[in-house]
């Protein structure tokens, strides 16, 4: 198991800031921290007390820092610069995060970090992170630069999965991924999920004792926005499963500290500089997403069943409103032109008949016969006049 670096100290921590850097420049040198004993050695003889306060400890991250405290309404009071420590207790095999007052050496709180700690970095770019402590007591830390939030996170980070190794090794725990946000992804954009393409940039580190920070040797680096790497396909198996677990959620703009245990990375396998049963440690940023609903070929758009519905009724409302159709063709202009002949025709000859009647009636009256309705002569109907003429 590694232990991110540090060697085992007794008691007094008087080196403990010399390994931030960004501290020393700034010139002060008194910040200490004693170990405190546990909560059953502190209840017990004085004696016993006092061998706890001695027990071995490593330091596994030091920073100064500003501490906040929150009340229950989440009203936030500076306490002004304080010491922070992430310390492993020897003895007990437990990893502790701890703000002190750097002269009275007096504990402002205390977490244990375990697979249950959290540590969450507020967004909006002040370098403030926030956690709950023991008593469940919420406070935040503000740091002093981006690379002192980056140093907390991949602490907080390895120190869990260290702790799961040790107390859950067989437990799901031990085969899961951790991680850590060092920039939160923006809340405004929708997280990645399975089927998305991520355009992503990455570094992969061995997990290493030799290594100041914990992170060992650089074993892979990949940019997909300057090289030919094609986007990752979340979900598509191309990639290592922890690197596609630890995109979930994630949006453009953030970053996330993995570490990945070997079932999530190249397990027993061999892969060039990377040993078998390697646990990985991956820094990881997305630079552009591209969602499934908006990828590959484009859709034909689908109409609404509403909208399919009124077009319908519109359809049968025009049908309804239309004037019914002609029960038969109208004759060909040939036809047309022989109907009006005949009719033409027709016409004369029955005014010719009329004509014939009318003059038979004259020639009647002038012969004093019937034509004024005497008895015993009658007048003949035109029809008939017409028929007697013509034979």
């Amino acid at each position: 198991m590694s232990e991110f670096g540090g060697r085992a100290k007794k008691s007094k921590l008087g080196a403990l800031f010399a390994q931030d850097q960004q501290w020393k420049e700034s010139g002060n040198t008194s910040l200490k921290y004693s170990s405190q004993p546990p909560p059953a050695a502190a209840a017990s003889a004085k004696s016993s007390a006092a061998a706890a306060d001695d027990a071995p400890t490593k330091v596994i991250h030091a920073a100064a820092i500003n501490l906040i405290q929150y009340d229950a309404s989440r009203q936030g009071t500076s306490l002004g610069t304080r010491g922070l420590a992430i310390i492993h207790t020897l003895a007990t095999r437990l990893y502790t995060l701890v703000c002190y007052e750097p002269q009275s050496q007096k504990q402002e709180c205390s977490a244990s970090v375990n697979e249950n700690f959290s540590l969450t970095v507020l967004a909006g770019g002040g370098k403030f992170a926030a956690f709950y402590d023991d008593n469940q007591q919420y406070w935040a830390v503000k740091l002093n630069s981006d690379e002192q939030v980056e140093q907390l996170c991949q602490a907080v980070t390895m120190v869990k999965h260290a702790h799961i190794q040790l107390w859950k090794f067989n437990s799901e725990f031990a085969t899961s991924l951790q991680w850590c946000d060092i920039v939160p992804s923006p809340s405004d954009q929708k997280g990645v999920g399975k089927g998305d393409y991520a355009k992503v940039k990455y570094t992969m580190h061995l997990c290493s004792a030799e290594h100041p920070k914990g992170l060992g040797t650089l074993v892979g680096s990949v940019d997909t926005r300057t090289d030919k790497s094609k986007p990752i396909k979340v979900g598509g198996g191309k990639e290592l499963v922890g690197i596609e677990q630890g995109l979930l959620g994630m949006s453009k703009g953030g970053t996330r500290f993995l570490v990945v245990p070997p079932n999530l990375g190249y397990g027993a396998a061999e892969a060039g500089a990377i040993p078998p049963n390697s646990t990985l440690l991956v820094t990881l940023s997305v630079t552009n997403v591209k969602y499934k609903e908006e990828g590959g070929k484009k859709k034909e758009k689908q109409a609404d069943p509403e909208q399919q519905q009124q077009q319908v009724a519109q359809e049968e409302e025009t049908a309804a409103a239309a004037p019914p159709p002609p029960a038969a063709a109208p004759p060909p202009p040939a036809a047309a032109a022989a109907d009006e002949e005949t009719a033409a025709e027709q016409g004369s000859e029955e005014s010719r008949k009329r004509d014939l009647a009318n003059r038979m009636a004259k020639l009647s009256q002038g012969a004093g016969m019937g034509a004024m309705g005497m008895p015993g002569i009658a007048a003949p109907a035109p029809a008939a006049a017409a028929s007697s003429s013509s034979s």
